[in-house]
């Protein structure tokens, strides 16, 4: 996650795009752990949000 956001602040935003990705698929389609549900959401949320704007 940290890299991502490094990769993201540096202007890199299509390498972040492709870690997030590697995370979140981590989760397979939705976790069976509630405790994981915040963090697998806010990832959907970024991933499609970073890939909707980075240029490729």
């Amino acid at each position: 996650m940290t890299r991502a956001e490094w990769l993201t602040w540096h202007g890199k935003g299509f390498k972040a795009v492709e870690r997030l990705k590697q995370i979140h698929d981590m989760f397979g389609l939705v976790p069976e752990d509630s405790a994981h549900m915040a963090l697998w959401w806010n990832l959907r949320g970024t991933y499609w949000y970073l890939e909707s704007t980075v240029d490729t």
